[in-house]
């Protein structure tokens, strides 16, 4: 199911201090309300740096470095330690098994268990104070979790598809989350949650559109936000799951598209952090910060329901028009292809509460149309034919 919210823009979004410097696939999570920022690189080098960032102060200082350089590495807070996993060795691309945990209060990095296996281009995350990984290379339906009661690690049912690599994984309402992924020719539109007690992953609404290298984090345990990503071009759509309503709500997009950046939630804000974006070199250094408050998803119309507009999409011709009562609201008209791009953008109605829009010079098929209307939001269907 699918729905939109209202059209706010890239507004919400709010420059924070730069990153100090660009990190390629770095690991990146929350940690008592910071954000830590640590290694990572790519065939042109990799750093060992650990970087703290501090809403409070919106600013930036340094930590001990990982112990190990690698491309690609994983990594997650598990019981208030960070674990970092993994990884291809610079230059060469040997994938590493090794693993290790930062404590916070010393400031220090501790060895742990190595994994069972080498693997890079993985992900990680933490469910009942384990910590997972998942997919990667070699093998992209891997899934196996490490217990640091125990300091072991133990095989899992292997991942339902192929496609979990660059997907983005978050932890939420007690379970663990995916969207997307797929390879940089071939993005994905699915979605799953893992059903712990049967170590099986169970199908979820799809994404509207299909996501690669995008980003993703939890707000509480109802709302997921999921972020830019690439699909034949780097994105700026941000999309929010509703976990109980089981539905996508399309909200403030990013001001610049952006894929491979990082996602985490600090008392009820969103980051993104780095990440890629051709011809704007500033996305690999910049982090956003988004406190919308109060957001609330709004529901698709149910069949039956009276809708404040009538719709018409024929060829490449596009007409709204609010009904009488509804000429006075608010409103405004989104067209969105299925890319997650946005095409045109309408902020308010004609006079007579209408909206029109030729696409003509658009390519054809399938565009969504968000129509907002005071405070309820809407989705049609359009296709565009020759």
């Amino acid at each position: 199911m699918l729905v939109a919210s209202h059209f706010s823009g890239a507004q919400s979004w709010q420059s924070m201090t730069d990153i100090p410097l660009s990190l390629a696939f770095p690991v990146v999570v929350e940690l008592r309300g910071d954000i830590h920022m640590i290694g990572g690189g790519s065939s042109a080098g990799t750093s060992n740096l650990h970087l703290r960032y501090a809403p409070a102060t919106n600013s930036w200082d340094t930590l001990a470095p990982v112990p190990y350089l690698a491309q690609q590495p994983a990594g997650a807070v598990v019981d208030g330690k960070i674990h970092f996993c993994g990884g291809g060795y610079p230059t060469t691309g040997q994938r590493l098994d090794l693993h290790y945990y930062y404590d916070v209060d010393s400031d220090a990095w501790f060895q742990a268990a190595n994994m069972p296996g080498a693997v890079a281009i993985h992900k990680c995350a933490s469910l009942d104070g384990k910590l997972y990984v998942m997919s990667g290379q070699p093998d992209k339906s891997l899934c196996e979790t490490y217990d640091p009661v125990t300091d072991t690690w133990t095989q899992k049912n292997p991942l339902p598809d192929m496609d979990f690599w660059y997907g983005v994984i978050v932890s939420a309402n007690n379970s663990i989350y995916r969207f997307g992924g797929g390879g940089y020719t071939a993005p994905a539109t699915a979605a799953n949650v893992y059903d712990k007690v049967n170590d099986t992953w169970i199908n979820i609404p799809r994404l509207p559109v299909a996501l690669h290298g995008a980003a993703g984090t939890n707000i509480g345990d109802s709302l997921i936000w999921i972020m830019g990503g690439y699909n034949g071009g780097d994105l700026d759509e941000v999309w929010i799951y509703d976990i109980n309503a089981q539905t996508y709500t399309l909200t403030d997009s990013l001001p610049i598209p952006r894929s491979y950046h990082s996602a985490v939630n600090i008392g009820g804000c969103v980051y993104s952090a780095g990440g890629n974006h051709n011809g704007a070199p500033q996305v690999e250094v910049s982090l956003l910060q988004n406190c919308s408050p109060n957001f609330t998803a709004v529901q698709e119309t149910k069949s039956g329901d009276t809708k404040p507009y009538l719709f018409s999409g024929t060829f490449s011709h596009l007409q709204v028009q609010l009904t009488e009562g509804s000429k006075s609201k608010p409103s405004a008209v989104k067209i969105v292809d299925m890319h997650g791009r946005t095409v045109v953008s309408l902020p308010f109605g004609k006079p007579d509460g209408s909206f029109s829009f030729n696409g003509s010079d658009l390519s054809a098929g399938m565009y969504l149309v968000l129509i907002a209307v005071g405070d309820n939001s809407y989705v049609e269907q359009w296709m565009v034919t020759r």
